[in-house]
């Protein structure tokens, strides 16, 4: 038991494992690199997780964008093939535990790989390190459905002549969750209620 409305007949535990789908935003706070300006776009990314706690559980997250990056050393841009991708693993704490509305935290680490254009018209494409930092929160709509929301700064550690990156990306998304099996007879009684 912690914060907010406790569920009913069911835990967050009887179906410990999701699969999900987030769209929203990627915010860059800063240039890769020196005459790139920065762009945002639209972002998408696909996960699959696993609570193994009422308070604990990871996800492992890939997801996409495409960036419109400009070298201004650059008569004109270098063309439409500057991408952002990112995949990271990361630890997920609730500190509601098993409640309906469940906000969490999120760190871990991850790789992004970026593509931006060079002065002189090249691209240029690094995999930097990179540690997710965020919040979210879920709403169990259906018991094998999810709403969820987050905020996250992809905190990507800069190398070989790529600045560290704060790319923002604030989404809302959905889980379909699945497996797991209730345990003891009590479930499966004529008179009890399915999980």
């Amino acid at each position: 038991m912690g914060f907010g409305e406790p569920l009913r007949g069911t835990s967050w535990l009887n179906r410990p494992y999701w699969v999900s789908l987030d769209v929203g935003a990627l915010v860059m706070a800063n240039s890769p690199a020196a005459n790139v300006r920065e762009n945002n776009d639209l972002f998408a990314a696909i996960g699959v997780g696993w609570d193994w706690d009422h308070y604990w559980g990871t996800q492992v997250r890939v997801g996409w964008a495409t960036p419109s990056l400009e070298n201004t050393a650059l008569a004109a841009n270098a063309g439409p093939n500057d991408t952002l991708t990112i995949a990271d693993a990361s630890l997920l704490y609730y500190p509601w535990g098993d409640s309906r509305v469940r906000p969490y935290w999120r760190v871990g680490l991850g790789i992004t790989d970026i593509e931006y254009p060079l002065a002189d018209g090249t691209h240029r494409n690094d995999n930097l390190l990179t540690t997710p930092l965020g919040f979210g929160v879920k709403y169990q709509a259906r018991r094998w459905l999810i709403w969820r929301a987050e905020v996250i700064d992809n905190l990507a550690w800069g190398e070989n002549g790529t600045s560290t990156l704060n790319n923002f990306t604030f989404t809302l998304g959905a889980e379909w969750r699945f497996g797991g099996r209730p345990t003891g007879s009590y479930a499966w009684h004529q008179r009890g209620h399915h999980w």
